[in-house]
């Protein structure tokens, strides 16, 4: 399954599918939500930085391995330290690296797949179509 970070839909597959369903949070969800989470006022992350942030949090997406993915965490979090940014890590610590085995190829279980799809999106896009297609033919009658 591939859901958004969503506690109650994790826990929802989890408790019909059982425990040992294998659930992967969406990628660009991820993505999206820290760099809202970056990007408010209140944060104060520069424009300049946010790229940069991104970067990281995508190669921690893509590491080969545990080592890897150590070594690349460690960078991140001096980068956050070095630019003030210590709130960022924590966010991103109790965030997402306690389910690290959901989003970061390192701790995924290799699965054979005909397809390597790591976001729901193609899925959202076709029930938005389908549920505007039936509005519209609602409205029509």
């Amino acid at each position: 399954f591939i859901v958004d970070k969503s506690d109650a839909f994790i826990g929802a597959i989890k408790a019909v599918y059982g425990k040992e369903s294998r659930v992967v949070i969406c990628f660009f969800h991820i993505l999206q939500a820290v760099y809202r989470y970056i990007s408010r006022t209140e944060h104060s992350v520069p424009s300049a930085d946010r790229p940069q942030l991104i970067e990281y949090i995508r190669r921690l997406k893509y590491a080969a391995d545990h080592d890897k993915f150590t070594q690349i965490l460690t960078s991140f979090k001096q980068y956050l330290l070095s630019k003030g940014h210590r709130y960022i890590y924590t966010y991103f610590e109790l965030e997402y690296l306690k389910v690290k085995d959901m989003w970061a190829r390192a701790y995924i279980p290799k699965v054979r797949s005909l397809f390597s799809v790591e976001t729901n999106n193609h899925l959202e896009r076709l029930w938005k179509t389908i549920k505007s297609g039936i509005l519209r033919a609602e409205k029509a009658r």
